[in-house]
């Protein structure tokens, strides 16, 4: 293996706390020469710091592939953008439901304050711009990768799943409880991954991909090991190479010594 690609939330980071075996893991994989990066459901300015804390020198996938984004060089690698009109179809639906929801742009995260703390709340501070709903317009120009949708209550959460799929040209996924993920169709980790390795000039065979849930998954089916989590996803689970430990048993740091270190 050439190349460890990882999940961030649920795979090595819970409730923004990274256990010290995860951070000593990743070192040891920097200082052995292995290319060592994240994909993730996280518009790019919630990973930034992230990014920086582990000291990651590649292009990051972001917006649940809807991105790769360099920081080291501050440049967009790929995008893949909801349409417009399918955006405004997809933003009606969620005001008419009274749901909180935050917009991935390709430039900067929009939301209202409540959505914001809701995410905050699972993720830690991030920048964003928040605006009242009557003020999005503008930003919807910039262009919309994601819109990702806050709703705890079970019953709503599955009405809102259900109608979002009936809406063609995007993506309807769970990247966490309570969280449903909207789209442009297209996009996805192993999309995204598929791109990046051509960037890098490392085979597919080559990479090691882990994750816990279902926006794991296409990147899982075409890593050359592809790993699951062992609290992840029933239907990630049944699609990988390996199912690894728990994240409370260091389930990343598991996987990187059963295949790469030998241990």
């Amino acid at each position: 293996m050439k190349m460890i690609i990882a999940d961030l939330d649920g795979t090595l980071v819970n409730k923004k706390e990274m256990s010290d075996k995860t951070k000593q893991t990743i070192l040891r994989l920097q200082n052995e020469g292995y290319v060592f990066t994240l994909a993730t459901g996280r518009h790019k300015d919630a990973v930034k710091s992230m990014a920086k804390t582990l000291n990651i020198k590649w292009p990051i996938i972001c917006t649940n592939g809807a991105m790769i984004y360099d920081f080291n060089q501050q440049k967009v690698l790929h995008q893949d953008v909801i349409e417009p009109t399918v955006a405004n179809r997809v933003l009606a639906l969620l005001n008419q439901h009274q749901t909180d929801y935050l917009l991935y742009t390709t430039q900067v995260i929009v939301s209202n304050q409540s959505a914001k703390a809701l995410l905050e709340s699972r993720i830690g501070t991030f920048e964003s711009v928040v605006v009242e709903s009557e003020q999005i317009e503008p930003y919807l120009k910039q262009g919309l990768l994601k819109i990702l949708i806050i709703e705890p209550n079970e019953h709503k959460f599955n009405t809102l799943r259900t109608t979002l799929s009936r809406i063609d040209d995007v993506y309807v996924l769970s990247s966490q409880a309570s969280f449903i993920d909207v789209g442009n169709k297209i996009a996805s980790k192993g999309r995204a991954l598929n791109i990046l390795c051509e960037h890098l000039g490392i085979p597919l065979t080559e990479v090691l991909s882990i994750g816990d849930q279902e926006n794991d998954l296409s990147m899982v089916q075409i890593a050359g090991i592809g790993v699951a989590m062992g609290d992840g996803e029933t239907t990630l689970k049944e699609n990988a190479s390996y199912v690894t430990k728990t994240f409370k048993e260091d389930g990343f740091t598991h996987a990187i010594n059963t295949f790469i270190f030998k241990q």
